[in-house]
């Protein structure tokens, strides 16, 4: 009788790269792209190699693996799609995609985004918001014709730019795109000390008596602001219906 008994295969691959064995592993097919996918690594031993093909079926098994090869560009159009965002922050947010992320991590496998990419990413737009490294400084722009000057962006600028890609890559994680959000790694720019200089009591009766004098609305709206301590916003934003003459409250 014949042995119908088939040897089960093996799953994963090792093969000879180079000065050491690359370790191949497929992990499904991508969903967006109809694609196979395969977690891939470098062992510069079969021993190593076969300890490093364990790792990786673990991976697929315990689903820990990127489910699909999106690009950052994707991760970061559906992010928008979904994020619960104020009005001016959904435009500021479009904005740092547009101008700063898309043009640098766009074409990027989500998956092979590192911390060290972000940080190094930070680091060229402190010194020049183009991430020019230096090399176009007074250089013609062939295009423009103009001059090009290095202007850095700032720290506050830069962390801006850390708090849209934490959360778009924290929603890419629940949804699988991505196994860890590096951006909770990397560290952006500190935050810089704040630096006050407030005025004297003696300039701000000066400012104050000088804006009555020229015109009293504009002299009692500083009024308001200087005793009520309210940003330059909230105090546009007030209304008759705020006021509480009778009761001399402001709401």
């Amino acid at each position: 009788m014949a042995n119908t008994t088939s040897r089960r295969r093996q799953r994963g691959s090792i093969r000879p790269n180079g000065a050491g064995f690359q370790v191949r592993v497929y992990a499904g097919r991508d969903p967006l792209t109809k694609k196979d996918i395969y977690l891939h690594d470098q062992a510069e031993t079969m021993a190593e190699a076969e300890k490093i093909r364990t790792r990786l079926l673990h991976q697929v098994d315990e689903k820990r693996h990127p489910k699909t090869q999106v690009t950052m560009s994707f991760l970061f159009d559906r992010w928008l799609g979904v994020a619960e965002l104020e009005e001016t922050s959904r435009e500021r947010a479009e904005g740092i995609v547009t101008n700063y992320l898309r043009p640098t991590f766009g074409d990027l496998k989500a998956g092979k985004l590192t911390a060290e990419m972000l940080e190094l990413f930070y680091a060229s737009l402190r010194q020049c918001r183009e991430q020019c490294d230096g090399r176009r400084n007074g250089k013609t722009d062939p295009t423009t014709k103009k001059k090009h000057v290095c202007r850095d962006l700032k720290p506050n600028s830069i962390r801006k730019i850390h708090f849209i890609l934490r959360p778009a890559l924290d929603r890419g994680l629940r949804w699988g795109y991505v196994t860890t959000n590096v951006a909770a790694l990397a560290e952006p720019p500190s935050q810089p000390r704040p630096n006050p200089d407030p005025t004297t009591p003696e300039e701000a009766a000066l400012v104050l008596n000088t804006s009555w004098q020229r015109d009293l609305d504009w002299g009692t709206f500083l009024f308001m602001t200087m005793v009520t301590g309210s940003r330059r916003g909230e105090m546009c934003a007030l209304r008759r219906s705020d006021i509480n003459l009778d009761r001399l409250e402001l709401s």
